[in-house]
């Protein structure tokens, strides 16, 4: 039983494919009689089947492709006056397609199938004339031109002639009624712009009112023809929850599809998503790539985020030349942060010498700008006359601005300037008040300075207790000089108990820190310790150090 059936099982396959094949041999002679025919009728003259014969050889439809026959056949029944054989022409000449590329014959041909009714070549004179682009620009005859069309129900003119109407172009005065009559004639016959347009007008109520409900249907139907544009738009919807519920799973569906069909404030922002971690996991692989898309396309935020990432090496392997090239893009753009950085990039000189003459053009750039970060580096190359003489005055107007504006690095730097009188008298109350605020935001260097001024009374009263509350702080933070200190603190017994165990635990950690005279200090301690003592000491350290790695 089981081999009988296997055999109908044979047989009907068998069967089968023989039908297969039958239906695709039948399918080209069907392709190749209806050639043969329209060939017949093209070598008698009939204009149509010219255009006919020439199509089918262009497609390889029933006969071998033959681009230099379709050309001969569409240009034959070009000449006879038929408009399909003129636009096929005109094609043919603007694609450079087996005739040289000549955009100005291929307009002339374009033109003739216009007047002939073809309402392609007509849009296409039109949007020709409108741009200017290979004839001079003229808004009367694309005016002209696109009206036709229009009227021919090309839904891309409808668009062209109601984006005339608004901007008056080829009339006397613009027409809002009219251009929203095209607008929404061009959006109901499937033009994606239009749609979008549509869109826009009723999201920001231009020339109809405000209607989210409507803008919402527009953006679905232009973005489900994968406009970009409309796409962004949704995805704003639903991040402020206009028309529909907030949701951020439609947010990122939409800001992804924008940005595989191309847009770029779509990858920006979906970019900064992933690099803060915002409703997506943070991946900053995945920003980078966003970002230098968009780049790629001008989007100047975007240039100057991926040019960041390259010169901080987040997401990417840290790559100098690249980061130098988009920071300079987005620079030149005016990017105040990129101006900031790349005058900072100088300065250090970063995979590169620094040069000092670019770095002070890019932060003073910045600096004017009231950038925080780029008037603290101008001030510090001002102070250090880095590139140049010294200049206290310039020094002490930008780090003022910036340590206004809550600049660490620029309130210890001022405070540096009170203590030694630089430009200026020297002023301890100037002094403390900056330093103090720079130390307080956690600046090391703000810290242990402050800490090194209350242990010796060095322009201030002298409190060994604020001394070891400061070098408290920056050891906390891994400065070597203030473990030095603190663990001589601890051995003396200045402003806190004697404590051998802890004396000998930063002695121990600022030795590892690279303190050379906390090497020293540790063995001279270490003789008036027990073995137990040290042990537990080392053990103390080895923990922080766990804890605190260098």
């Amino acid at each position: 039983m089981r081999r009988f059936f296997g055999l109908i099982l044979f047989f009907f396959f068998l069967c089968f494919t023989h039908i297969s094949v039958s239906f695709a041999d039948m399918k080209m002679i069907t392709k190749a009689e209806e050639y043969n025919e329209y060939l017949i009728d093209a070598h008698i003259g009939n204009h149509n089947a010219q255009h006919k014969v020439g199509l089918m050889l262009q497609a390889g439809r029933g006969i071998e492709k033959n681009l230099e026959g379709a050309v001969k056949w569409y240009r034959r029944a070009a000449e006879g006056g038929h408009a399909g054989g003129q636009f096929s022409l005109g094609v043919m000449y603007f694609n450079g397609h087996n005739v040289p590329k000549d955009r100005l014959e291929a307009v002339k041909w374009f033109r003739l199938a216009a007047e002939n009714g073809h309402e392609t070549a007509q849009f296409l004179v039109g949007k020709i004339y409108y741009r200017g682009k290979y004839i001079t620009k003229n808004y009367n005859e694309a005016f002209k031109w696109l009206k036709l069309a229009a009227e021919n129900n090309h839904a891309l003119a409808q668009f062209y002639l109601a984006k005339m109407y608004k901007e008056g172009k080829g009339l006397l005065h613009k027409d809002e009624a009219a251009s929203l009559k095209w607008y929404q004639i061009a959006a109901h016959n499937g033009d994606s712009n239009a749609q979008l347009y549509m869109g826009v007008m009723y999201y920001n109520a231009e020339s109809v009112p405000q209607d989210f409900s409507k803008a919402f249907d527009w953006f679905s139907k232009a973005a489900a023809q994968g406009n970009h544009y409309a796409q962004y738009y949704l995805s704003i919807m639903y991040e402020i929850g206009l028309f529909v519920e907030k949701d951020v799973e439609h947010v990122i569906e939409w800001l992804t599809k924008a940005s595989d069909y191309g847009n770029a404030n779509a990858m920006y922002k979906l970019g900064n998503m992933y690099y803060f971690g915002e409703n997506v996991g943070q991946n900053y692989v995945s920003a980078a790539r966003l970002f230098e898309k968009a780049a790629n396309k001008g989007h100047r935020k975007a240039t100057a985020s991926i040019g960041a990432m390259y010169l901080e090496g987040d997401g990417v392997l840290r790559n100098y030349e690249k980061g130098l090239f988009w920071t300079k893009k987005a620079a030149a753009f005016g990017n105040v942060d990129s101006q900031a950085n790349l005058g900072i990039f100088y300065r250090k000189g970063k995979g590169i010498e620094p040069k000092y003459d670019e770095a002070l053009k890019w932060l003073t750039f910045a600096a004017k700008k009231n950038h925080v970060r780029a008037q603290s580096n101008l001030g510090y190359m001002y102070l250090q006359g880095e590139g140049r003489p010294k200049d206290y005055q310039r020094a002490k107007i930008w780090l003022e601005k910036a340590a206004k504006q809550s600049d660490i690095m620029a309130q210890h730097n001022l405070a540096y300037i009170y203590y030694h009188g630089y430009g200026t008298p020297k002023n301890e109350d100037n002094y403390l008040y900056w330093m103090t605020k720079s130390a307080k935001k956690g600046h090391r260097p703000a810290q242990t300075f402050l800490a090194m001024s209350y242990l010796k009374g060095d322009f201030i009263v002298k409190s060994n207790k604020e001394a070891l509350y400061w070098f408290h702080m920056a050891a906390e933070q891994g400065s070597a000089r203030s473990q030095n200190n603190l663990g001589a603190m601890y051995a003396n017994g200045n402003a806190v108990r004697k404590d051998l165990k802890l004396a000998y635990m930063w002695f121990n950690i600022a030795a590892e820190n690279g303190e050379y005279a906390a090497v020293k200090n540790k063995e001279k301690i270490g003789r008036m310790m027990s073995e137990d003592q040290i042990k537990t000491a080392v053990k103390m350290a080895a923990n922080w150090l766990k804890k605190h790695p260098i």
